[in-house]
């Protein structure tokens, strides 16, 4: 049986979450005992934002039951949207490895846009919650804020010297 309690909040909370949106718990029991395996229940796995994942059914459903999650699943849209288009992207890895334009993380650029619309989408889930008697669900905190920024600041300035040393085609 999966444990009471997660970084993410309780388990049976969690689970029933799951079940609202799509009638499964979202969640893996654990057998005990020797060679121990873990049986899925659930419909869940893997990040909110895979692009791999053409539509969202979970999320979607969620939302219907609980129109504060509306802002969150438009969010999730702008995203993919921004995500296959190669202008959002630097082609240049986190570890500094250049590939082509158009491939792997996002351009400082779009992170920027990208971070206006969750603290959009943050408000408007808080505004709507609070109508609704609901605690709002921030996706982003202070902490989280500032160091993101500070990580931009970090990118800005490795691409304005990677630009100076080796010519790489690296976008803002």
């Amino acid at each position: 049986m999966a444990e009471k309690k997660t970084p993410w909040g309780d388990v049976e909370e969690i689970s029933q979450i799951y079940k609202d949106a799509t009638g499964e718990c979202g969640l893996s029991n654990r057998k005990a005992g020797k060679g121990e395996t873990a049986e899925a229940c659930g419909a869940r796995f893997g990040c909110v934002i895979c692009p791999v994942v053409t539509i969202d059914k979970s999320t979607m459903e969620t939302a219907k039951k609980k129109p504060w999650f509306e802002p969150y699943v438009e969010l999730r849209e702008l995203i993919i949207s921004m995500y296959k288009d190669p202008r959002n992207r630097a082609g240049r890895m986190r570890n500094g490895k250049v590939l082509c334009y158009g491939e792997v993380t996002f351009t400082v650029k779009a992170r920027m846009q990208l971070f206006e619309a969750v603290m959009e989408s943050q408000r408007m889930n808080e505004r709507i919650s609070r109508m609704y008697g609901d605690d709002p669900q921030a996706l982003i905190d202070a902490e989280l804020a500032e160091a993101m920024q500070q990580q931009w600041m970090y990118d800005l300035q490795e691409k304005t010297l990677a630009g100076r040393c080796n010519r790489a085609r690296i976008v803002l």
